[in-house]
């Protein structure tokens, strides 16, 4: 016995054994899914404008660094820059330390790098449907490719003199190490954080840890991206010096003009999730990253030189983490730098990996460099989120400032450089795939492979009782009745909440509206701020006109510690059809109602009759009463839903047992039978009689104690439950 003991034993820990390390499988080959996006890029402010900006086919570069950033005369004078020119941010000093909660001198010795990422992080979580409020304590991840020479605290230090370096609050704000950490500390992410500096390649690298550190279940979602703004003339005087930039300020990609890349500016976040996590709580997803793999040059040409057979097995690499071939990719965004050399060994390491293709299934090649410049730390996330918009629309912008055909390019055969406008066709079998590399000058490559999103995967979220998403896209809605909706908006002034309203009103104006969505997502994907107005909107048509309506009317601002509220519940008065208006309509209270028809048994389809027909009479006062009580404990699941908690509930009647069961008094079931046993009497009296009768829940007396089932208190007799003592 002991014998068959130990081996039985045994099998138990081997089958768990082996049940683990089929999850841990599994998990290494989860996809990724891109849940929120932010950027800033040059003539950029947002991901649309973004999207606007390449699909336009316009370039974001400046003749002149933006007046009140640095002077670049003396380094023309004297240090031999050759070039004024860059993509630049139109503002960079701008930031809302209040809203933050930072101090004014904090605010002042933070690097505005980091004070971007940290209004982008509000912002990608915020199109992730995730106000970042309800990630406090979270496993969530924080990964930021920043490269930097302490330009901003050189700048302080050069305005204001070496005292500064007294000041704690300069370390803080001008460390490497504090770039995640201070998301990570304003947000409360408990995540895995970091900071990663592979130079050029800094944010690529950064999405692929981050995508790691899910799969290994260290978090939960992951916030991953890249900055980059040039503050000090040192970094066009040191470009110059190693002869990076284009003499006329202008990235030529593949073109046999080539001759350096333009400065640029940006930054970018990608908020990151499991794909079965994401779709079990119907997250949109913008896009999946499939797979993503990291090497190193080595020892090479040269440090700074690229290496064609590192990013031959970089590429391959990915392909084979993403169980993809080359034969199904239909874009690449290249790292594109507009150099002669680093030109020729990208296109023949792209020939080497995808050349083996018929000219009817050309590999198209992006460079987003010839729009924005070179984002450095950045530039990952510039051909990111390019590629994740061109997977969305299905069509790939051209480069800019290509005229002539380099040498390299002529002989790639069927691997092309765009330009002009192509529309994309996924393999047959596969979504549309894409891979973007990212190069860093030390020698770290990095190259995703990213796939259209799936459309059960796209889908958008709906509420339920339960407040999770329901698994239901806006196709399925079509179908569903309408009702009104509840649009809330709010800010943390006056004057950002009208341009909210103004912005949302703009948003939701396209026939394509889905009221339900846009309901949801400000309901449960915004924080609640101080400044608040709501509307509520019938017709997709006209919400619009409402929410414009709107911006000129006073804010509206929350009471201190929320609004005490009452729910009076009445006696039946007879008549029926209470639930008509809202079954079906609103799914909470839908739900609501089913699980109490569902627990009738045979009585339910009588009284789910006297709940939705306001002209049919009820079977018996038996079926009327409970009709009555379903409207009611129905009705209330639907507030709740909403967020309204009342304070107090008192009824009077059949309202007095559905007050007493939202209270905890008596569980759902019990109240039905009060209910049943309440109205069964009544069955066969004519209307004088009724009249005549009063009939009431009998009251709680010191003999018969009351305990309420949520908090455990003592409950006075009487009709009303105060669910706050």
């Amino acid at each position: 016995m002991a014998g068959e003991e130990r081996l039985r034993e045994y099998l138990k820990k081997a089958t768990v054994d082996l049940t683990e390390a089929r999850r841990r499988l599994a998990a290494a080959d989860e996809p990724i899914a891109v849940v929120g996006m932010a950027c800033r890029f040059a003539g950029a402010g947002d991901v649309n404008s973004y999207w606007d900006l390449l699909s336009e086919g316009r370039s974001a570069v400046l003749d002149e660094v933006p007046g009140g950033r640095f002077d670049l005369s003396e380094g023309v004078r004297e240090h031999g820059v050759y070039t004024t020119r860059g993509a630049f941010l139109a503002d960079v000093t701008g930031w809302d330390a209040r809203f933050f909660g930072s101090s004014p001198q904090e605010a002042l010795r933070m690097d505005p790098q980091q004070r971007l990422l940290m209004e982008l992080t509000w912002e990608a979580l915020e199109d992730a449907g995730t106000p970042a409020p309800s990630l406090a304590g979270s496993r969530t991840g924080v990964l930021v490719g920043f490269s930097d020479i302490m330009q901003y605290g050189r700048v302080q230090i050069e305005a204001e003199g070496t005292t500064v370096v007294t000041e704690p609050y300069l370390g803080q704000g001008g460390s490497s190490s504090v770039v995640a950490g201070r998301l990570a500390y304003h947000f409360d992410l408990r995540g895995p954080t970091l900071t990663v500096d592979t130079a050029c390649s800094s944010s690529l690298v950064a999405v692929h840890q981050a995508g790691s550190a899910l799969r290994r279940g260290e978090c939960d979602l992951a916030v991953a991206g890249g900055v980059f703004l040039a503050m000090h003339p040192d970094m066009y005087i040191n470009a110059c010096a190693a002869s990076m930039l284009s003499p006329d300020g202008l990235c030529k990609t593949f073109d046999a003009r080539a001759d350096g890349y333009v400065m640029g500016e940006g930054a970018g976040l990608v908020v990151l999730e499991r794909l079965s996590d994401a779709v079990r709580r119907r997250h949109r997803v913008h896009a999946v990253l499939r797979g993503s793999a990291v090497n190193q040059d080595g020892r090479s040409n040269g440090l700074t030189a690229p290496s064609r057979g590192a990013q031959v097995e970089v590429i391959r690499a990915a392909h084979a983490a993403a169980g993809v071939s080359p034969d199904q990719v239909s874009y690449v965004e290249a790292h594109g730098s507009g150099t002669p050399l680093g030109d020729a060994i990208e296109l023949g390491a792209l020939t080497d990996v995808f050349g083996r293709r018929s000219p009817e299934n050309p590999l198209h090649v992006g460079a987003v460099k010839t729009n924005v410049g070179h984002t450095q730390a950045a530039a990952g996330m510039a051909g990111l989120i390019k590629t994740v918009l061109v997977l969305k629309n299905g069509a790939a912008p051209p480069n800019l400032n290509f005229t002539e055909p380099s040498e390299t390019t002529r002989g790639a055969g069927d691997i092309r450089p765009l330009t002009i406008r192509r529309d994309l066709a996924a393999a047959r079998g596969v979504p549309l795939l894409a891979g973007v590399s990212s190069f860093g000058w030390c020698g770290t490559n990095a190259h995703l492979v990213v796939a259209a999103a799936e459309p059960t995967a796209a889908g958008t979220a709906l509420p339920t009782l339960t407040g999770e998403p329901a698994a239901t896209t806006s196709e399925e809605n079509a179908d569903l009745p309408t009702g009104p909706e509840l649009l809330p908006v709010s800010a943390a002034d006056p004057a950002a909440l009208r341009e909210r309203l103004s912005g949302l009103a703009a948003a939701v104006a396209g026939p394509d509206t889905v009221l339900a969505d846009v309901a949801h997502t400000l309901q449960q994907g915004r924080a609640e701020l101080e400044h608040r107005r709501a509307v509520v909107a019938v017709d997709p048509s006209v919400v619009a006109g409402a929410l414009t309506t709107a911006i000129p009317l006073p804010a509206a601002r929350p009471m201190a510690g929320g609004p005490r509220i009452g729910l009076l519940l009445p006696d039946t008065d007879g008549r029926t059809g209470a639930g008509a208006a809202l079954y079906g309509v609103d799914p909470a209270y839908t739900e609501a109602a089913d699980a109490c028809l569902d627990a009738l048994g045979g009585t339910a389809d009588a009284v789910r009759a006297a709940l939705l027909a306001p002209t049919a009479p009820a079977e018996s006062a038996v079926t009327a009463h409970l009709a009555h009580f379903i409207a009611g404990w129905a009705l209330a699941a639907a507030l709740h839903h909403r967020g309204p908690r009342p304070a107090l509930l008192t009824g009077r009647g059949i309202g007095e047992i559905t007050a007493a069961a939202l209270a905890g008094v008596v569980t759902p079931a019990d109240a039905l039978a009060l209910v049943e046993l309440r109205a069964r009497p009544l069955d066969g009296w004519n209307d004088a009689d009724l009249e005549a009768v009063v009939v009431t829940l009998p009251r709680a007396t010191p003999h018969t104690p009351l305990l309420c089932g949520v908090t455990g208190d003592l409950l006075e007799g009487g009709c009303a439950a105060d669910v706050d003592r």
